[in-house]
């Protein structure tokens, strides 16, 4: 997905440089959730247990990814002279925050969540939805798209869901294609 708007975004001169710097800052992200053993993404917490998070205080540590993964990022050097660090600090402490104000760390609504965030929180959580997980069996395209846009999944800026829906059918055809490939 992130692709497809960085690719929309080509048509905007405005917004090319912003959506270039989401897609590789999203890719810093990715690399530190990735590679960084005591990063605590949530997938590495729930690796270790034997199903699901049972417990309030599981889910507060899995919360505290956002804010490590993001003054990990803030600690590097050249960071107040890199737009890319920046927006990946961004994606990293707000990739979980919600259109409504109900997501964490800080509570952003709308338009206050930087875009970066935004759009890689929409990928990610159709993303954990579609893969298989130790603790849940993948969802299908169609499930996924219907809690997202039902807000199962939280609240999410509608223009980025307008454009989820609007690529859904070439999303599908990846999701087939990952998995004849497995």
């Amino acid at each position: 997905m992130i692709n497809k708007i960085t690719g929309i975004s080509m048509a905007f001169p405005s917004y090319t440089d912003t959506m270039r710097n989401v897609f590789l800052s999203y890719q810093i992200f990715d690399f530190i959730a990735i590679f960084c053993p005591f990063y605590p993404t949530p997938q590495k917490i729930v690796a270790q247990k034997p199903k699901t998070i049972s417990s309030k205080e599981e889910f507060e540590v899995i919360k505290t990814h956002c804010m490590q993964g993001a003054n990990m990022l803030r600690r590097l050097e050249n960071f107040e002279d890199e737009p890319l660090l920046q927006t990946a600090y961004d994606i990293a402490r707000w990739h979980h925050e919600r259109w409504n104000g109900r997501g964490y760390p800080d509570g952003l609504k709308g338009n206050d969540i930087p875009i970066s965030a935004q759009i890689v929180s929409l990928a990610d959580v159709y993303d954990a939805l579609t893969s298989e997980r130790c603790y849940k069996e993948a969802f299908s395209h169609e499930t996924a798209m219907r809690m997202i846009l039902n807000g199962e999944c939280g609240a999410f800026n509608p223009l980025l869901l307008e454009c989820l829906t609007d690529i859904q059918a070439e999303l599908q055809k990846k999701l087939q294609n990952i998995a004849v490939n497995r």
